[in-house]
């Protein structure tokens, strides 16, 4: 085996645990998700780079969005008209017994708080990753070593 499929390994296990670990911070809110958020969660590996992936609402949920009466810190907010969020909850609301309407003007007063489970899982796990990529190319290189001194 090669450095480079070495190294490969380590971040792909690396980026396993790291959604496993992603799955778990979203799982540990009390919020009963229908699953299409949690199955969209994934990562990507080019040689040794990795990049994570979910679905472009689970940014809004991470991050959180600002009302028009609740400022949060988060790029987003929601701005002009609100009417356009009850035909995207309209499913839930009614699975719930809700008002569509009513729920939508809700969250466009208050916004959506953010729950962290994605960009502050990945960077958290970010300085595990250095000593397990150091690890693995000392272990090569011994190795290596021994190889060439065997001959």
């Amino acid at each position: 085996m090669d450095l480079k499929d070495l190294l490969q390994g380590v971040t792909d296990q690396w980026g396993a645990e790291t959604v496993a670990a992603i799955l778990r911070k979203l799982d540990s809110y009390p919020v009963k998700w229908n699953g299409t958020l949690r199955r969209s969660i994934s990562y990507e590996q080019d040689g040794t780079d990795i990049s994570f992936n979910m679905a472009d609402y689970g940014d809004f949920i991470d991050k959180g969005v600002s009302g028009t009466f609740v400022k949060r810190n988060t790029p987003y907010s929601f701005r002009g008209r609100w009417r356009g969020t009850a035909y995207y909850i309209k499913d839930w609301a009614l699975s719930k017994g809700l008002n569509q309407w009513a729920v939508a003007k809700s969250i466009q007063k208050k916004g959506i708080k953010p729950r962290p489970f994605f960009t502050s899982v990945i960077e958290s796990r970010i300085p595990e990753l250095e000593p397990l990529i150091t690890q693995a190319t000392e272990d090569y290189l011994i190795s290596v070593l021994k190889q060439q001194t065997s001959l």
